[in-house]
């Protein structure tokens, strides 16, 4: 296992700026499993094979279908000068999830690399000074991060609902989806 020699331990700390730090230690993990000749990629390794590219300047969409609902995911680029062009896409969506990486805040943003999303700080220090709880408050941090999402509702009444998962945590992210399905599909019934 790499990342259980103490070098490499010191030369990754909190604030070393690695593209794409989450899947690089994945993969320190499995240096004996992926150097087997015969070596298949899992679902996990696909899911931390997150490629170093420039983020997409287009939008792609995905149809899959769970029970009566199809779904469609719009994969929409992050660049802030792009979104006039996708954002037509959305006039006739009915149910919305955001999915956003709240452990890339602190990375640069594509089309300005001067400028970072957010500073590597503590949650009070820096850019969130109303925040009054620990930075290592994991449940204080995320109930902050919800209420803030829902300051974004300008419909009053609208359902918002927030779930905190790993992108790589299948299980989790499925029972996310179906939750999300569930809601959907009553929605759809109550209509």
């Amino acid at each position: 296992n790499l990342w259980e020699d103490p070098r490499v331990q010191a030369a990754i700390t909190p604030n070393t700026e690695i593209p794409n730090k989450d899947q690089f230690l994945y993969f320190c993990n499995s240096p004996d499993r992926l150097a087997m000749p015969k070596w298949l990629s899992t679902n996990q390794d696909l899911l931390h094979a997150k490629l170093t590219r420039a983020m997409p300047t287009e939008l792609s969409e995905y149809f899959f279908t769970i029970g009566p609902i199809t779904w469609t995911v719009i994969q929409l680029s992050g660049q802030h000068s792009e979104r006039r062009k996708w954002i037509h896409s959305l006039e006739q969506v009915h149910y919305g999830i955001s999915v956003v990486a709240l452990s890339n805040s602190h990375k640069y943003l594509i089309e300005n690399q001067d400028t970072k999303k957010l500073p590597i700080s503590p949650l009070s220090s820096m850019h969130f000074t109303e925040y009054d709880s620990l930075d290592t408050d994991l449940t204080a941090a995320t109930s902050f991060f919800d209420q803030r999402y829902r300051r974004f509702d300008r419909t009053l009444g609208r359902r918002i609902d927030t779930e905190y998962t790993y992108a790589t945590d299948t299980m989790s992210m499925r029972a996310t989806l179906e939750f999300a399905h569930d809601i959907m599909f009553q929605k759809e019934l109550s209509d």
